[in-house]
């Protein structure tokens, strides 16, 4: 008679899910909870598995913190005093654009009389600018080799290309006190309003700079005291010291 051997199998093990499969559950959960509707608290997104708690809350539809949901009493605070709502995790669908029906007017519309000095204004500064662009290449181009270690390789190409424009120059000019300013400036003043002066001329920026307290913004106000007097420069100013 022939012996036969048992075989018992082994208990059954679960394998782990590895990361991907973890991540795929964890977007099923979060599917089914926003087709289930809002909850009261949001789905854990902590390796440990651990309920993240919101610092904030809603009440009356407006976002609080938590920390602020108490009332004060005559010895004591009360906390906890307000229900929080339903918290939704649900993105907001956006509101519809309205569609804004401008009178048919507007562009036969006759402009202000503020509206034609400010463009009157703008398009004075723009003809001074496209005026004074020779003079400001004349002087990059004069300065190419000074600006050359903070140039690129085509920016120099293209300032040293205009040292053949003609070769206008402007001298400086001594500008006395403007009439509209009401103190005495002194001797070092008038030198820095003369050089803002010169530069402005070129249609360049520039540079004051002298020590605190020696008075650079009643020299910048003094230019556009100047600009007012001499190149009949209105519209508004803005000083920021």
């Amino acid at each position: 008679m022939d012996s036969t051997k048992l075989t018992i199998a082994p208990p059954l093990q679960l394998q782990p899910l590895n990361t991907a499969q973890q991540k795929h559950e964890e977007k099923k959960g979060k599917q089914q909870d926003k087709r289930d509707g809002p909850s009261l608290v949001a789905p854990p997104s902590r390796s440990s598995g651990r309920v993240r708690r919101s610092t904030t809350m809603q009440i009356n539809g407006q976002t609080v913190l938590r920390q602020n949901n108490y009332s004060v009493t005559a010895s004591s605070y009360i906390f906890d005093v307000r229900s929080e709502e339903a918290y939704d995790d649900r993105k907001p669908r956006p509101a519809k654009k309205t569609k804004i029906d401008l009178p048919q007017d507007r562009a036969t519309r006759k402009p202000t009389p503020a509206q034609v000095a400010r463009q009157r204004h703008n398009q004075a500064v723009m003809d001074s600018v496209r005026q004074k662009q020779v003079l400001r290449n004349r002087f990059f181009a004069r300065g190419a080799d000074i600006l050359q270690p903070f140039c690129e390789h085509r920016v120099l190409k293209n300032l040293r290309s205009k040292t053949s424009l003609p070769a206008t120059q402007i001298q400086p000019l001594s500008v006395a006190q403007p009439k509209m300013i009401a103190a005495t400036l002194r001797d070092y003043q008038l030198r820095g309003l003369n050089f803002m002066i010169h530069m402005h001329r070129q249609n360049l920026a520039m540079i004051l700079g002298d020590e605190m307290g020696l008075g650079k913004t009643l020299q910048t106000i003094s230019l556009l005291c100047y600009l007012k007097e001499q190149e009949n420069v209105t519209g508004p100013s803005l000083v920021i010291c």
